[in-house]
């Protein structure tokens, strides 16, 4: 199934959708199955919501200590910008680390 198209609240086709689910909507979407040959409205709700806690850093806040193996470094033994002459290990921010799915070779969390 393929989404043709992803409409917000208050733009045309979502009039219905707005005046039934008011403020907890966040879009409409239009998703195509082209084996069975239909046509589904789909809506995205919000239905839970809750203040960030405070006890927990940011993911920007983490530094992650990144495993790097030898063939990694380059030839001064250094492991790219990140890491310290020597180190097998590069420390990098967490929010990197979450969007490139490095966090399955750390080695620690400071």
């Amino acid at each position: 199934m393929r989404v043709r198209l992803t409409l917000k609240p208050g733009q045309r086709g979502t009039k219905q959708f707005v005046e039934e689910y008011g403020d907890r909507l966040v879009c409409v979407r239009y998703r195509y199955d082209d084996k069975l040959r239909k046509r589904y409205k789909t809506v995205e709700l919000i239905v839970d919501e809750a203040d960030w806690p405070d006890q927990h850093a940011p993911m920007d806040a983490l530094v992650v200590g990144v495993l790097v193996a030898r063939e990694e470094t380059d030839r001064s033994g250094r492991s790219g910008n990140c890491g310290t002459t020597g180190s097998s290990a590069w420390n990098l921010k967490g929010a990197w680390c979450g969007t490139r799915r490095a966090t399955t070779r750390s080695s620690r969390t400071a």
